[in-house]
């Protein structure tokens, strides 16, 4: 009987023992399972931080970009506000630069009563559409390019159109404008030393258009 009890004893003794070692060792895993999720929790962090600094570096880089986009567009814009563009069946279907041209300084004394003074004017270029740019020698109020882009309106009827010479981005957003005339979606759609303007309805005050976000609005 006494060696029963002295076995009972060691048994209980020995499952005791087996099951501290085991709540050790279960408590060890837990320990190391929530050190690991924490420092994963951190790591998450870090990387979530980082990624939002470089969303914010993206954004301030493109910010710049389209800033300097801008900046070098009005520079471009400038140097060609001296220029206009002359097109329409009066000049295009003519063959030569030199019929083009003449056809022009005939259209407009006809319909301006206006000579074209040839010290004002820098250069012809004769595009490959068969549209002639004139590039005057000033763009200042009085002279010839000044006077022939406000008086533009008369010359309907002539078969000669005269626009401003715009960089391509202004040209594209230009083209998007007189689609929305076209459509009905605007009542009107013109240039202004370079600039863009729109006027939604006949008695509404011309809008500058400045980016393309302005023609989506």
């Amino acid at each position: 009987m006494s060696e029963l009890k002295q076995f009972i004893a060691a048994s209980v003794q020995e499952l005791k023992a087996y099951s501290d070692r085991r709540l050790v060792a279960i408590e060890e895993s837990l320990n190391f399972y929530t050190d690991a999720n924490a420092a994963q929790s951190r790591r998450q962090q870090t990387a979530d931080q980082e990624i939002d600094q470089l969303r914010k570096e993206t954004a301030d880089l493109r910010q710049r970009v389209q800033e300097m986009e801008l900046a070098e567009d009005r520079r471009q814009q400038e140097r060609r506000l001296a220029c206009l563009i002359f097109s329409g069946p009066a000049v295009q279907t003519h063959a030569t630069r030199e019929q083009a041209v003449r056809q022009i300084r005939s259209t407009v004394q006809q319909y301006l009563n206006h000579t074209l003074d040839s010290a004002q004017v820098r250069a012809m270029v004769r595009l490959q559409n068969g549209k002639v740019l004139v590039e005057f020698i000033s763009a200042a109020p009085g002279s010839d390019r000044d006077i022939l882009f406000r008086s533009k309106a008369r010359l309907r009827g002539s078969g000669l159109f005269i626009a401003e010479s715009l960089t391509p981005r202004r040209q594209a957003m230009f083209l998007d404008l007189l689609r929305l005339k076209r459509e009905g979606k605007i009542h009107a759609a013109f240039t202004r030393a370079g600039d863009l303007l729109a006027c939604r309805s006949s008695g509404s005050a011309p809008i500058r258009i400045a980016n393309p976000e302005a023609v989506r609005r």
